[in-house]
């Protein structure tokens, strides 16, 4: 199956439809209320790819040009 972000995935496990893998913040309000259950997964490393997007000329504050710089330091190759 595929879905379309995280509360799609949430309702389908509610529904019984199987198991899913997300973040431990993505269902705290879910665990909280008992609907669902955490379990945590030892020994596994999972990264996930982000990009850093905006809009082109839009003028941006020191601050905010100053992240730029920093993102632009550190992102992946």
């Amino acid at each position: 199956m595929h879905f379309q972000g995280t509360e799609p995935v949430k309702k389908a496990v509610e529904s019984n439809l199987g198991a899913a893998i997300v973040s431990r913040t993505a269902m705290e309000r879910e665990v909280a209320a008992g609907a669902l259950r955490a379990m945590p997964i030892t020994d596994l490393e999972l990264k996930r790819p982000f990009v850093m997007f905006y809009r082109q000329g839009k003028y941006f504050g020191p601050m905010a040009r100053d992240f730029i710089v920093f993102m632009r330091e550190h992102r992946s190759p």
